[in-house]
């Protein structure tokens, strides 16, 4: 593997593990994994460093200077873009027809957590 070319990596990594299975997802489950992913992954917790660590900016003036709103005003921005987010990607899988024990256990935790997001947003 440490001998390969990057075209010949990337083939790698992009095939199936198991190639006799097929591993077709459909476009709303793909998507509904993408902007979770997004959202959760990515756009909160890069909020949550801006707001812990931007509250004093470089170049401010600190304590003359101590009301630059950037990171409330960029906190509150990406969290309403990743529930947007979020929105869109219950949207896409509001009529799955997925069955089995898993299925319904990554929904109820699916739902507990979106719960909790329009509870801390709307409190």
């Amino acid at each position: 593997m440490w001998g390969m070319t990057f075209e010949t990596l990337l083939t790698w990594f992009l095939a199936p593990i198991d190639p006799e299975r097929s591993h077709a997802v459909d476009f709303y489950t793909a998507w509904h994994g993408r902007l979770k992913v997004a959202a959760w992954g990515i756009l909160f917790p890069v909020s949550i460093l801006i707001t812990r660590f931007m509250k004093i900016r470089p170049r401010q003036k600190w304590p003359q200077e101590h009301d630059s709103h950037f990171w409330f005003y960029f906190h509150v921005t990406v969290q309403l873009f990743g529930g947007a987010m979020i929105a869109v990607a219950v949207y896409f899988m509001w009529s799955s027809q997925s069955a089995g024990w898993m299925s319904w256990l990554h929904r109820t935790a699916g739902w507990a957590v979106v719960t909790l997001y329009c509870v801390q947003v709307f409190g």
